[in-house]
Formats: structure tokens, C-alpha cells, sequence
């Protein structure tokens, strides 16, 4: 019998919430809907999802070995805790379909316009699911692959956008031209909760480290890391494209390596933006696929390997149940208005039954 307890490294961790806090963040236009303001929304959102991650953090030292449907079971009993787990499962299992087809859009805009899209999501789905076969370790290690050479080619793009691209940041003034209200309609709930109050999904993931609880240091590091790459990276590709531009376009990153087209001692250079999409998106493909698979087994009591095949053609159906991109970035905008629900609102009921439960368990021993 295989008594093997998976673990994970701080860096790993790290390595993990960079790559997947990028993740579909490079797809639309975060805060677009406040114009030239947008680096602003995407600041306000890191600011107010870094309370949800402090929340993650203190929930996780309260209940060190324990995952997020585990904390349900043990902390409301197991027909509410169950109740919990179902509603994640459809919300883990419905990020991860929407990174499915955001996969799908993408290979189908970008480089493989003549490849059915049923196929290309097929391909990225099977590719998931061995990743999770193998489990958390084999996951980890990913990221510890990819991100090195993501975040070299980013440095690449970058360095080339401002020293050739038309990069200007007059387009970034005159700031809050319209005031704040703008900038707090952007933010909250879209880009508050895409990417940052995604970071709840970590909570089924920070068990496994090789301590007790969570690397709070790694995991503040790098969430504020990332964050501050975006807002620089949102206010780049804003200063690049303008703000009108920015805020309705599909792919503003790659638009935006597209202006360098005129350089001729390099080509094709959307191809680089194309893999750090891919690096990214199925990084958050798959650990939303394992949180959804790793519901049903704290449900059921059922392997994990059981339950992959049942999750996977779940996920995949659904993929086509929006029609096409357009109804797919509708989506995307509607279910930012039920997900501070997952990522914020039941969280903050757990920690509070967390803590009671805590505070009547000390009055007993005195």
C-alpha cells in the first residue's frame, strides 16, 4: 500500500500563485471600464484582494492541515459541510471550464484558426488530467519549469515595447479626469474578483506544504509581486494602445507586441505572447480542475484517479455552453457579480464560526 503524503515547497507555492495570478489577467483588460484610470482599478483590486488573502492565511493557521472542504465538514457539520462542498465544486468545476475555453479562443485567434476548437480543448483538457493523475507534486513542479523561462520572455516583450513600440504615457493623464467613481466601478467586482479573489482556490492547496499551514512570507511576496506587475503591465499596454482601444479589445497584450511589427530583425513575436498565455492559463486550468476533483473526493471518500475521468467530461461538456466568444466574455462579466460569494462572502462565515468555535472551546478549559 502507497502511504506516500505529498508535499510541496515554499517555492513551488510561490512559483504557483505568480503563474497563475498572470493567468487570464493577459486575456481582457483588467479596470478597462475606467479608461485611462485602468492601472488604477487593477491597484485598488490588488489592495482589496490582499484582505481576502490575509482572511485565506489566518483560516489556514486556525486549521494548518486541513483544506477548505475539509474546514466545512469540521466546522458546520457534515450535512452543511456537504452542502459547502457542492457549491465549490460548481464554482471550481465553472473557473476551469471558462479557462478551457479561453484556451480554445485563444489557439483558435491566434495560431490554428483552422483547427476545430472542440479539438484544441480536448488536447488541453487530457493534458490537465495527466498533470492531476499524477498529483499535487507533479503539479507543482510546472510552474518551476515554465515560469523562468515566462518570465524571461516577458522581459524580453517588455524591454522591446519600450525601447522600439510607440509607447506613449501621456495616454495615462490626465489621472482621475473623472474621478473616482469610475475607477471603484471597474474594480469592484470585476477586477477585484479576476484574479485576485481567486487566490481562495489556494486554500485547497496550502495543506500540503511541508509545514504546518501556510508560507505566509512566500505567499505575500509573491501576490504583491505579481500585483505590481500588472498594474505596471496594464498601464503599459494602456499607453501603448490608448484607453479606448485598451478597454474593449480581446488580447490587448498581444495587439500591443503586434505594434512592433515594423522591427526587422525580429518576426512573429505574438508567438512569445501566445506560450506565456498558454504557461499561465493552464496553470489556473489545472488547479481549478484539481480542486474540483479534490472536492469530490473529501465528499465521497472516493479516489482521486476515480474521479478525474467523471470531473474532466464535465468540464469539457460545459466548455461549449457558451456559443462563442461573445457570449463567453457576457459570461465572464455576469459571474463576476455571484464569485465575491466563493472568494469573499463564505470565507468570512467560515472564519467567523472558525473563531467562535475557537473562543468557546478556550472558555471551556479555564
Amino acid at each position: 500500500m502507497n502511504t506516500h503524503k505529498e508535499q510541496i515547497s515554499t517555492t513551488q507555492i510561490v512559483f504557483m500563485i505568480i503563474l497563475f495570478e498572470i493567468g487570464s489577467s493577459m486575456l481582457v483588460s483588467p479596470g478597462g471600464d475606467a479608461g485611462r484610470d485602468s492601472w488604477i482599478a487593477v491597484l485598488m483590486g490588488a489592495i482589496l484582494g490582499l484582505f481576502g488573502v490575509l482572511l485565506f492565511l489566518w483560516i489556514q493557521r486556525i486549521a494548518p492541515k486541513l483544506d477548505l472542504i475539509e474546514m466545512f465538514l469540521h466546522s458546520f457539520g457534515k450535512p452543511i459541510g456537504i452542502v459547502f462542498g457542492l457549491l465549490y465544486f460548481f464554482y471550481f468545476s465553472y473557473e476551469a471550464m471558462r479557462n478551457v475555453r479561453d484556451l480554445g479562443e485563444l489557439t483558435s485567434l491566434s495560431i490554428l484558426p483552422l483547427t476545430p476548437i472542440y479539438v484544441t480543448m480536448l488536447i488541453f483538457v487530457l493534458t490537465a488530467s495527466y498533470l492531476i493523475w499524477q498529483g499535487i507534486e507533479v503539479i507543482s513542479r510546472f510552474p518551476e519549469i515554465v515560469l523562468p523561462i515566462g518570465l524571461f520572455i516577458f522581459f524580453i516583450i517588455i524591454f522591446l515595447l519600450i525601447a522600439f513600440g510607440s509607447v506613449n504615457f501621456h495616454e495615462l493623464t490626465p489621472i482621475l479626469e473623472d474621478g473616482f467613481m469610475p475607477v471603484i466601478n471597474a474594480t469592484i467586482p470585476s477586477t477585484l474578483t479576476l484574479p485576485f479573489g481567486q487566490m481562495i482556490v489556494f486554500l485547497m492547496i496550502w495543506h500540503k506544504w511541508n509545514k504546518p499551514g501556510a508560507p505566509v512570507k512566500g505567499v505575500l511576496f509573491s501576490y504583491s509581486a505579481v500585483g505590481l506587475f500588472l498594474v505596471f503591465l496594464n498601464a503599459l499596454m494602456t499607453s501603448i494602445l490608448g484607453p479606448e482601444l485598451y478597454s474593449i479589445i480581446f488580447l490587448p497584450l498581444i495587439k500591443s507586441v503586434r505594434t512592433l511589427s515594423n522591427l526587422k530583425f525580429i518576426e512573429r513575436l505574438d508567438i512569445l505572447v501566445v506560450l506565456l498565455l498558454y504557461f499561465s492559463l493552464l496553470m489556473k486550468m489545472v488547479l481549478f480542475y484539481y480542486c474540483a476533483v479534490q472536492t469530490l473526493v473529501r465528499l465521497t471518500a472516493i479516489q482521486i484517479k476515480k474521479w478525474i475521468l467523471p470531473v474532466s467530461g464535465f468540464i469539457y461538456g460545459t466548455a461549449f455552453v457558451e456559443r462563442d466568444l461573445h457570449e463567453h466574455l457576457v459570461w465572464m462579466k455576469t459571474s463576476a457579480y455571484v464569485f465575491p460569494i466563493f472568494q469573499f462572502g463564505i470565507p468570512l462565515i467560515l472564519f467567523m464560526t472558525m473563531m467562535m468555535k475557537q473562543h468557546f472551546r478556550s472558555n471551556r478549559s479555564i
